[in-house]
C-alpha cells in the first residue's frame, strides 16, 4: 500500500540522495535462534544477506539532466541502503542486476541485525535510497562485506562470464570465477533468480579452486531433467587411491547423494530422505559438521526442509581440490538440469539460517513491503489535507508553501487547484493517482514525474512552458495541455518526454531539442480544432527528434443522400522513412483505424475484403487520359509516397467501430459512419520542402495535374506556397458534396493532413511548389 509523501528533515537523511523507500521485512517470515532452555531466550538474526527485487517508474535509468544534482547511470550504481535506525550509515550491498528499461533492481543487502518472528523487537526496516550522486562499487570493499567471513563462495550463476561461467561475487577474483566448459548461448536460462546455465548431462561442466576441507555448508537451487545413473551437482572429491574431499550428487530416484572422504577407502555416503520432483526448482543444501578430533556428519534440508542426516567416528573428509560442478573429475556422472544460486560457507550453518535463505530466496516479494517514496527536505508537498487549494496554508506539508523556483510534488490520490500568479517550477513530482490542474500559465525549470494515473491538466488557453537547461517527463501519468512551448536556455538543451503528453491547441518551439520519443500526441477534434506545430523561424535554436503521434479529423455523419463514406484527399503529416530531400511516409499508420483493401487481399498485407477493391490511390500526371484516369492503385500495404504528395482514400469509417467489418464491408446497405480520427506516428517536418510538378502537355482534362500532400502538422496558406510554372488555382475535395472547392483566394487554407490538386501552366513541362516554415497558418 503506498502511503502519502513524506519530507525529511536533514538529521535523518543521507546526504546525496533525492529519494527513498522504506522496505520492511515480514518478521514472521523470519526463524531466529535461541540461547538456553529455561526460560529460552529468542534471539535475532545477525549478518543475513537478504535478496531485495524492486521495479518501478521511478528507478528507470534515462539521460542526465544539468537541471539536478543526480548521477544516472545505466548500470543503476546511484543508489544506497541504510537502517531506518541508523538513516545515515550505508550498509554493504551488492547490486545483482539493474534493468535500465525496466527500472528494475535485484540487490543483495547484508542486515546487521534481522527481527526474528519470537522476538519482541519490531519488524526490521531499512531505507532504499535512490536518484544519487554517487555511484556504488559492488566490488568495494563495503560490496564484497555484504557476505560476511563465514562465506566461501557465492556464484549467481547468471553465465555472465566470456565462457558462460559466474563470478565469486564473495571475493570479487576472476581466479575464482566458476569457469565454464562446453557451453553455448542458449544454455544461459531464466533461472531461479534472475538468470542460470543448463547443463546438458553429456560434456558440460564448471570448475574453480577448491572450497569446503573443513566443516562447510553446500547450497544450491536446481532444476533436475531427469536420467538415469548417479549425477554430480558438485565436488572437490579427488580420483584414485589417495581420494579425499566430498561430493554432492543425484541419483535416479531424484534422492541427494552426499560423500565425504577421508581416503579412498575410508568414507562414507547418506542419501535424502525423500526426492526432488525433475523439472522443479529444489533448494538443496547439505552441511558437513566435526565433533572432536576426527568424528564429523551432514544433514541435508531440501526447499527449507530436513531431509536427513547422518555422522560417523573416524571419518572426518580429507582437503579435496578444486571445485567442479555438474560432472566428477574423472569426467563422468554428468548432470542434467540447471543450477543457480550456487555458494559455499566454511562452515556448517545452523538449520533456522538455512530455512531463512530459502524462504527469502524462493519468494523475494513476500518477504518484505515497499513504502512510499519519500524526498528531502528540500522538496515542497502538496497534501491537500483540507482542500483542493493551491493557495490554502493548510494543504501544505508543515504549512510551507512554495516560492518560485520550488520542487513541488502533489501527495497520491490528492487534487490540487493552481489559480492565481503564474507558477514556475523547480520540478514537479505528482504521484499515483494526483491530479493537479492549473487555470495559470506553468513553467517547469527541470524534471517533471508522474505516477501511474496522476494527470497535469492546462486549461484552455493556458499554457505550459518547458524551460531550464533541458528536462525529462517521465511516469505513467498524463499530460494534458492546450497549449505546449520549449523553450529551453540553448538550442543545445534536451527536453525529453517519457511521459505521455497531448496538445489540443499547439506546441511552439522557440529554444532547444524536443525529443518527443513518442510521447507527444497532437490531437484533432475537428478540421478547424486540430492541434498544429507552429512555425519555426529559427532552426538553428530548436528542433525536434523523435516520433510524433498526430490525429487527423475524418468528417462522417453526412445528412441523406450524402453519406460519410466516399473518398478523401489526404496526405501524411509525419515522415517515415527516407532522408533529407527524400523523405517518404507509408500507410501501415492508418491501417490501425481503417480497412484498406486491395489488389489480392492479405497476400500484400491489405485487409480482408469481399472483392479486394483498392481504396488507397496515388496519382501520376504522366499517365495518358483525364484526371480520374491518373490514379494508382498502391500495389501493397509497403508502398511509400514522397513527402509532399498526396494520396486518395476511400473511407468507409473507423475499423474500430462495433460490427465494424459487418456494416462497412460485408452487407449492404453499408453504414455512413460517424467521424473519427486518423493517427499517424513518425517524425515532424520541419523547415523548406520543394516538391517538383509535372506536365504531360498532351491536352485534354487531366493534363497538368498533380496531386500534393500539406507536408505539416500544421494547416498552410495557398497564397504563402512559393510556385514556379503553377497556375494560381487549388483544387480540394468537398467530401460531402463529392466535389472540388476551386480558388485562388490567397488565405485559403490547407488542413494539416490535406492532399490538394495544382496545375501546371499550359506550355510548360514542368514546374514547383515550395513548402516553407512561413506558409502555416498562424493560430
Amino acid at each position: 500500500m503506498l502511503f502519502g509523501c513524506l519530507s525529511s528533515s536533514a538529521q535523518n537523511w543521507m546526504p546525496g540522495y533525492e529519494f527513498r523507500r522504506k522496505i520492511t521485512f515480514d518478521k514472521s517470515k523470519i526463524e531466529g535462534d535461541f540461547t538456553g532452555s529455561s526460560p529460552r531466550i529468542e534471539l535475532d538474526v545477525a549478518d543475513f544477506p537478504v535478496l531485495v527485487e524492486l521495479q518501478d517508474e521511478a528507478f528507470k535509468y534515462h539521460a542526465a539532466t544539468s537541471c539536478e544534482d543526480i548521477v544516472y547511470d545505466p548500470e543503476g550504481r546511484n543508489i544506497a541502503f541504510a537502517t531506518v535506525a541508523a538513516p545515515l550509515v550505508k550498509l554493504s550491498f551488492q547490486i545483482e542486476s539493474y534493468d535500465p528499461v525496466l527500472g528494475k533492481y535485484r540487490c543483495w543487502i547484508r542486515i546487521p541485525s534481522l527481527a526474528s518472528a519470537k522476538t519482541g523487537t519490531p519488524a526490521t526496516a531499512i531505507y532504499f535510497y535512490y536518484g544519487g550522486s554517487a555511484l556504488h562499487d559492488s566490488y568495494s570493499i563495503a560490496g564484497l562485506s555484504t557476505w560476511n567471513g563465514e562465506y566461501s563462495g557465492v556464484w549467481h550463476m547468471n553465465g555472465e562470464n566470456s565462457d558462460f561461467g559466474s563470478r565469486n561475487v564473495k571475493t570479487g577474483l576472476a581466479a575464482e570465477s566458476l569457469t565454464g566448459h562446453g557451453f553455448v548461448a542458449e544454455d544461459k536460462i531464466p533461472g531461479k533468480i534472475g538468470d542460470a546455465v543448463e547443463l546438458d548431462g553429456e560434456d558440460q561442466y564448471l570448475h574453480t579452486s577448491g572450497h569446503g576441507n573443513g566443516a562447510f555448508t553446500f547450497m544450491a537451487w536446481i532444476k533436475w531433467n531427469g536420467g538415469t545413473g548417479s549425477q554430480t551437482i558438485a565436488g572437490t572429491d579427488s580420483i584414485g587411491s589417495g581420494r579425499t574431499g566430498w561430493r554432492v550428487g543425484i541419483n535416479a530416484q531424484g534422492k541427494i547423494e552426499m560423500s565425504t572422504y577421508k581416503t579412498s577407502g575410508v568414507f562414507w555416503s547418506m542419501t535424502s530422505a525423500y526426492a526432488v520432483a525433475a523439472g522443479v526448482w529444489t533448494h538443496v543444501v547439505c552441511y558437513y559438521f566435526v565433533n572432536g578430533a576426527n568424528n564429523s556428519g551432514v544433514t541435508t534440508l531440501l526447499n527449507g526442509s530436513p531431509a536427513g542426516g547422518s555422522g560417523g567416528a573416524g571419518l572426518k573428509l580429507g582437503a579435496g581440490g578444486y571445485m567442479a560442478v555438474g560432472r566428477n573429475k574423472d569426467g563422468s556422472q554428468h548432470f542434467n538440469g540447471a543450477i543457480d544460486e550456487l555458494r559455499i560457507f566454511k562452515v556448517a550453518k545452523p538449520t533456522y539460517w538455512l530455512k531463512n535463505e530459502y524462504q527469502n530466496q524462493n519468494d523475494p516479494s513476500s518477504f518484505y513491503s515497499i513504502g512510499a517514496e519519500e524526498s528531502n527536505s528540500s522538496w515542497v508537498t502538496f497534501t491537500g489535507a483540507a482542500s483542493s487549494s493551491w493557495s490554502t496554508t493548510a494543504n501544505w506539508l508543515n504549512s510551507v508553501k512554495p516560492v518560485v523556483g520550488s520542487r513541488v510534488r502533489i501527495s497520491a490520490g490528492k487534487t490540487g487547484r493552481i489559480t492565481g500568479a503564474d507558477v514556475v517550477f523547480g520540478a514537479l513530482f505528482l504521484e499515483p493517482g494526483a491530479t493537479l490542474s492549473s487555470g495559470v500559465n506553468v513553467q517547469l525549470n527541470c524534471n517533471a514525474k508522474f505516477g501511474a494515473g496522476a494527470v497535469l491538466n492546462m486549461d484552455m488557453g493556458k499554457k505550459l512552458t518547458l524551460s531550464g537547461n533541458g528536462l525529462n517527463l517521465s511516469g505513467a501519468g498524463t499530460i494534458n495541455t492546450a497549449e505546449l512551448e520549449v523553450n529551453a536556455s540553448s538550442a543545445s538543451s534536451e527536453v525529453f518526454l517519457d511521459a505521455e503528453v497531448n496538445v489540443s491547441n499547439y506546441l511552439k518551439l522557440s529554444k532547444g531539442l524536443l525529443n518527443a520519443n513518442g510521447k507527444l500526441t497532437l490531437l484533432s477534434f475537428s478540421h478547424s480544432n486540430t492541434a498544429a506545430l507552429l512555425p519555426i523561424p529559427d532552426g538553428n535554436v530548436t528542433s525536434i527528434a523523435g516520433d510524433v503521434n498526430v490525429q487527423s479529423f475524418i468528417d462522417g455523419s453526412f445528412p441523406s443522400p450524402s453519406s460519410g463514406r466516399g473518398w478523401r484527399l489526404l496526405s501524411s503529416p509525419v515522415i517515415h522513412s527516407g532522408e533529407e530531400g527524400n523523405y517518404q511516409y507509408g500507410f501501415q499508420d492508418i491501417k490501425s483505424t481503417v480497412f484498406i483493401t486491395g489488389k489480392d487481399g492479405a497476400v500484400n498485407g491489405f485487409d480482408a475484403s469481399p472483392n479486394n477493391g483498392a481504396t488507397v490511390y496515388t496519382h501520376d500526371q504522366a499517365l495518358a487520359g483525364t484526371l480520374s484516369k491518373k490514379y494508382v492503385a498502391i500495389p501493397n500495404m509497403n508502398t511509400a509516397v514522397q513527402l509532399g504528395k498526396g494520396f486518395y482514400l476511400f473511407s468507409r469509417g473507423s475499423k474500430l467501430q462495433a460490427n465494424a467489418y459487418r456494416d462497412q464491408l460485408q452487407e449492404q446497405p453499408f453504414s455512413n459512419p460517424a467521424p473519427y480520427t486518423l493517427i499517424y506516428k513518425g517524425k515532424l517536418f520541419v523547415g523548406d520542402l520543394t516538391v517538383p510538378v509535372f506536365n504531360r502537355n498532351a491536352g485534354g482534362e487531366g493534363a497538368g495535374f498533380n496531386l500534393l500532400g500539406n507536408p505539416y502538422a500544421s494547416p498552410i496558406k495557398w497564397g504563402a506556397l512559393d510556385k514556379v510554372n503553377v497556375g494560381p488555382f487549388v483544387w480540394l475535395f468537398d467530401p460531402l458534396n463529392g466535389t472540388y472547392v476551386v480558388s485562388d483566394d490567397p488565405n485559403m487554407v490547407i488542413p494539416a493532413g490535406a492532399g490538394f490538386f495544382v496545375k501546371v501552366l499550359g506550355g510548360f513541362a514542368s514546374g514547383s511548389v515550395r513548402f516553407s516554415e512561413g506558409a502555416k497558418a498562424l493560430k
